[in-house]
């Protein structure tokens, strides 16, 4: 987690979110509302180095929101599509969500990151669907010029450090190559020798300001899921999962229902409680219940976890949103 964390950090100091978008913008913003599109892509491509949504709604946030606004766009329309599309970042790996679900839950941190990839992009296909509806309905006809192809080539170029990023994640991971303690260095490496040696967009004296917020940042999910362990085992002497499971199968003993019930339980408490909070208090007593009931315990926790990240964006809790 805390090299994530650093990989992240590193790449927002040196400037890779403005490169990020400069190909976003080469690639999709020619288009009608095109810059509402290059929001999407930039949250997509920038997911895996936030690895949270809080972190992708500031990153991204604070360059296209004014962005949109100076374009044309209504204030509401722009943070609507940056928060929806920040929700991408704990499905696409590496995720610090679903590194928190994973030690809870006792699962593959490996298979969590691949079992995210999937979703991730139907999210981005339903909210591009959305963007397509709502620039149509609120009359939205921005258009510039499209770029040459040698420009978008140019930019892709720029920002291939952070495109790369999770796919070398998740291939790593995937084929046995790496462990995930072992990839999240990796990602630190290159990371670091393009910002400072070779784009020099981080200089030397910066680098103990990032630490200690790459530090912080590591330190409250640490602090976290230091709290989750005797918090788990204070519920397991309590019996609450059999007390969870009994108040459930009393409504059905339907698989799929008891399942339903769970994720709708996990959306209302995310309108009061934040996703991280949810994790560490249900993870571990839900997964359980999931493998009693037959669900492969990888597509139940990311089930699950997309259920969580919903908190993100809910009233009146929302903390994307603020």
């Amino acid at each position: 987690l805390p090299f994530f964390v650093l990989a992240g950090e590193l790449m927002y100091r040196g400037g890779d979110i403005d490169d990020l978008v400069d190909f976003a913008d080469a690639v999709v913003g020619w288009i009608r509302g095109g810059l509402a599109y290059v929001n999407i892509l930039v949250s997509l491509m920038f997911s895996g180095p936030s690895g949270a949504t809080v972190s992708d709604t500031a990153a991204v946030g604070s360059v296209m929101i004014p962005s949109m606004v100076k374009r044309g766009f209504d204030r509401d329309f722009a943070v609507v599509v940056t928060v929806m599309a920040s929700t991408m970042a704990p499905m696409i790996p590496p995720s610090t969500l679903m590194i928190v679900y994973a030690h809870i839950a006792e699962v593959s941190i490996g298979q969590m990151f691949m079992g995210g990839v999937i979703p991730g992009l139907i999210i981005a296909v339903a909210i591009t669907a959305f963007v397509f509806i709502t620039i149509r309905v609120r009359g939205y006809d921005f258009r510039r010029e499209r770029p040459p192809v040698k420009e978008m080539a140019v930019r892709f170029v720029r920002s291939i450090d952070v495109l790369l990023l999770p796919l070398a994640v998740v291939l790593g991971i995937r084929f046995g190559i790496v462990t995930p303690t072992e990839s999240a260095i990796l990602c630190v490496l290159p990371v670091a020798a393009s910002t400072l040696a070779i784009r020099r967009s981080i200089r030397l004296r910066q680098l103990p300001g990032i630490l200690l917020s790459s530090a912080v940042s590591s330190g409250m999910v640490m602090i976290i899921i230091a709290l989750s362990t005797p918090f788990g085992d204070i519920l397991s002497r309590m019996n609450f999962q059999d007390t969870v499971q009994g108040l459930l199968f009393s409504v059905s003993t339907n698989a799929w229902v008891v399942f339903s019930l769970m994720i709708a339980f996990v959306v209302v408490l995310g309108t009061v409680v934040e996703a991280t909070a949810i994790c560490i208090m249900f993870a571990g007593t839900f997964s359980a219940i999931g493998a009693q009931l037959g669900f492969d315990p990888i597509h139940f926790g990311v089930v699950m976890i997309f259920a969580m990240i919903i908190a993100s964006v809910t009233p009146p809790v929302a903390i994307s949103l603020f």
